[in-house]
């Protein structure tokens, strides 16, 4: 996703002058840039949300088999097996 951004933000600063001509090229240019700047800057706010959920999701995984081992090992101590 961060390529993805970064390609992005890089497509925002490139414009052919050539096909446009320079006035017409900047004043359909800032727009552009804004548009895709703040594309690229909501791919970045995904991968990090993304990010922090997976790292959310593997914490809580890692809690719950820690507490089902503890809790197996109770069970075993109290009962004498599994």
């Amino acid at each position: 996703m961060q390529a993805a951004a970064s390609d992005l933000n890089g497509k925002a600063t490139g414009f052919d002058n050539d096909a446009f001509g320079v006035v017409l090229a900047q004043v359909l240019a800032v727009p552009a840039w804004i548009a895709l700047g703040a594309g690229a800057d909501t791919l970045n706010k995904l991968r990090s949300d993304l990010d922090s959920a997976a790292s959310t999701t593997d914490s809580t995984a890692k809690n719950y088999q820690s507490t089902d081992q503890d809790n197996a090992q109770s069970f075993t101590s109290v009962n004498g097996s599994r």
